[in-house]
């Protein structure tokens, strides 16, 4: 899966949204790059989150999801 996300420029950002994102029931290899304001990580394709339930996330944290896919 892949997040966009706005306005995330430094490691504390990317440390944050790591720490979350690791909460989600069965995530691997999350891949934050903050330059380009993007997370991408792997997940089962039998339970997927809901687009909403990882846009949640991304707010929770301080930060506006642009694109999920």
């Amino acid at each position: 899966m892949y997040v966009e996300i706005q306005r995330m420029a430094c490691p504390f950002c990317v440390y944050s949204l790591e720490r979350n994102f690791e909460k989600i029931k069965e995530v691997k290899d999350i891949l934050i790059d903050a330059p380009e304001g993007t997370i991408s990580f792997n997940i089962p394709k039998e339970d997927p989150p809901e687009e909403k339930y990882l846009k949640d996330l991304v707010k929770k944290v301080g930060f506006a999801p642009s694109r999920i896919k």
